[in-house]
């Protein structure tokens, strides 16, 4: 990470300052004095570096910060750039003229893309021991900061994370830069790059910053925009196609769009696939409505032409259709694929048509059916002969296939438990200790099923060796986190530590669409069976839900309502008005 101080600035001395000794409440201090000095920051992760057999990596980082910063540093004329670099391992200020020879080798670089601008830098580089500058420990804060897990919630304040500390290799930022700096045209190879890199998702972001650049000169340039779209549609066309980054590309592609230009019906039915799937994530329901007619157009035209890419976009009709409880909508449209032979959509989507007729089963509450649908299309995706495919889907399917057997009146209770341990790969103890310390993204949906496990009818010893995690639990944020910290809380025998996290998860929720608000509602309803001082807050939540989702129908509308008089206890209510996996 490097601080860059303007030579005017004068920042306040920080003296043999050292973030590990320090408080949470001092680090902040300082980070917060280094947010308002206006000073840069710019930082790269050690990951970063492409892999190489290298004895010291450290120089080679300095090297790439360097080549970046020497882009990036706004000049006015000739410009001295002192360098401050604390020394690490065997290096000592001594050995200076080895940092001077980096930087000099950085200049030569830049000067074959930038000869202007090289001709401007100047650098005196050197080695210094931590106490060697009094602004030291404004790096070293900003460091520990990003490198620390335990510091996320204080990183995410800072607004650092891809704008000023890049997730992205800074060779693809350098290259970037380069070649819009000389005036070329990015190869699609190297654009599709940037599109698909995490960062692009942060409007904030360099990388989004790049894209918006490059997709401006491509609105004015067809020539430009075309050459992408070719690239994209060989994406489309190859049997690997991944809905995620087609998502991301044809975004950019819809975003950029030259005036007298369209997308293909195709392209368009991918994007408008990928748009829903994205509204359907976060429970919103006001997507589809938009699109239903130019949508059900599409899938028309392009039924003879591409069947698995209807079907894949008549699944997700069906998610919003749930999302909002239209269960009777969402039947409609998938009774056109029941009869269908398998290799019209192909046996990865007619797996899927199995396993979405088993969610419908198990919303409308017949639970055994459910549970022989989706064994149904268990056995179609362990056919599949792309692994992993058949993994993702068999995974998912899987999870379906126990929150039904949970929700069972007839499922034997051992064979839920082994059914379980085959789902996690490992025995129920095991799982309980991996999942109960992580907030891996890859683990959140087998977290919940394990938590909702718990919570109706698991063994009592897995309830309290979950529970004896506590201390370690880690925390992330995104559906169904919010979930997980429901069905956390009810594990807590503490009341008051119950009750915080209650309304930590219901806060969590009420973030996202429409589904995710009445989720936050449920649970906010679960608070106020123990605790009545949220009884204004939950009669507001309860009116706004009731008018953003009024399918959800008669019963669940008296039952929310007759929470704020008699109210059912948490998992009764969640019981009465989430069905399935919405709880």
């Amino acid at each position: 990470v490097a601080v860059l101080v303007p030579e005017e600035k004068n920042l306040q001395d920080l003296n043999r300052w050292h973030a590990v000794n320090k408080s949470q409440e001092e680090i902040e201090k300082v980070v917060n004095s280094l947010i308002k000095s206006k000073c840069g920051i710019l930082g790269i992760p050690v990951e970063s570096l492409a892999t190489a057999n290298c004895n010291e990596l450290w120089i080679s980082c300095i090297e790439d910060l360097m080549e970046l910063v020497l882009r990036l540093l706004p000049l006015k004329g000739p410009t001295m750039l002192n360098l401050l670099v604390e020394r690490r391992g065997d290096f000592t200020p001594e050995q200076s003229p080895l940092l001077q020879k980096t930087c000099d080798d950085v200049l030569h670089h830049l000067s074959r893309v930038f000869p202007e601008r090289a001709k401007n830098i100047t650098i005196k580089a050197k080695f210094i021991k931590k106490e060697g500058h009094p602004w030291n420990g404004y790096a070293d804060a900003a460091a520990f900061l990003w490198g620390s897990p335990a510091q996320k919630t204080a990183l995410a304040k800072t607004g650092w994370l891809d704008t000023c500390l890049l997730g992205t290799k800074p060779e693809t930022l350098r290259n970037t830069l380069d070649v819009l700096g000389r005036m070329r045209k990015l190869e699609p190879e190297e654009w599709n790059e940037l599109v698909l890199d995490p960062a692009a998702g942060n409007s904030n972001s360099m990388v989004a910053a790049l894209l918006g650049l490059i997709g401006n000169e491509a609105r004015e340039n067809r020539e430009l925009w075309m050459e992408y779209l070719q690239y994209v549609q060989k994406h489309l066309y190859s049997k690997a196609i991944d809905l995620r980054k087609l998502g991301r590309q044809t975004d950019w592609l819809a975003k950029y769009t030259p005036e007298d230009q369209k997308l293909t019906p195709r392209l368009l039915l991918i994007w408008q696939t990928t748009q829903l799937a994205k509204a359907n994530h976060h429970g919103e329901i006001d997507f589809l409505p938009k699109i239903r007619k130019d949508f059900e157009k599409l899938c028309n035209q392009l039924y003879f032409e591409d069947a698995p890419l209807v079907c894949r976009a008549t699944l997700h009709v069906a998610v919003a259709f749930t999302d909002e409880f239209l269960f009777k909508d969402a039947q409609r449209v998938m009774d056109y694929w029941k009869n269908v032979p398998m290799e019209v959509p192909g046996r990865q989507f007619y797996g899927q048509i199995r396993s979405t007729y088993g969610q419908l089963a198990a919303f409308a509450g017949k639970n055994d059916e459910a549970v022989a649908l989706f064994e149904e299309a268990l056995k179609e995706f362990l056919k599949l002969s792309d692994w992993e495919q058949a993994r993702g889907n068999t995974i998912q399917t899987r999870a379906y296939q126990l929150i039904a057997m949970m929700d069972s009146e007839t499922v034997n209770r051992s064979v839920l438990a082994r059914k379980m341990a085959t789902y996690f790969g490992t025995t129920l103890p095991d799982a309980v200790d991996i999942l109960a310390v992580s907030a891996e993204p890859a683990f959140k949906y087998a977290h919940h099923v394990l938590l909702r496990y718990l919570n109706q009818g698991g063994p009592e010893e897995l309830r309290e060796r979950y529970l004896a995690h506590k201390d370690q639990w880690k925390h992330a944020i995104g559906h169904p986190w919010e979930l997980i910290e429901f069905y956390r809380a009810l594990l807590i025998p503490d009341a008051a530590e119950r009750c915080q996290l209650l309304r930590k998860a219901s806060e969590m929720a009420r973030t996202g669409g429409a589904t995710l608000k009445l989720i936050s509602c449920v649970i906010l309803g679960g608070l106020y069976f123990e605790d009545a001082s949220c009884r204004d807050e939950l009669a507001q939540l309860t009116e706004e839900v009731i008018a953003l989702l009024p399918e959800i129908g008669a019963l669940r509308i008296r039952t929310l309502r007759r929470q704020l008089d008699k109210p059912l206890e948490p998992l009764e209510l969640a019981k009465a008005i989430l069905p399935f996996n919405f709880r």
